[in-house]
């Protein structure tokens, strides 16, 4: 399945881009990609934030019951 999530806001290592990013299975294959790219599923973002690879420490590494 190919995702193209349109006009991003990304958080990159030394910068900040905005711009389309195409995710095919589970894997990001493209950044910056035309808005054009054919793809199953298109998610309009309209300049929230996206940050590849982040995870919410608050959910998923909390002991139980805090």
């Amino acid at each position: 399945m190919r995702i193209l999530f349109r006009d991003a806001r990304m958080a990159g290592p030394q910068q900040v881009l905005t711009g389309n990013l195409l995710v095919e299975d589970t894997r990001i294959a493209d950044i910056d990609v035309s808005p054009d790219t054919p793809a199953d599923r298109i998610v309009e973002v309209a300049g929230r934030w996206l940050i590849p690879g982040v995870v919410d420490d608050q959910v998923h590494f909390r002991e139980p019951g805090l």
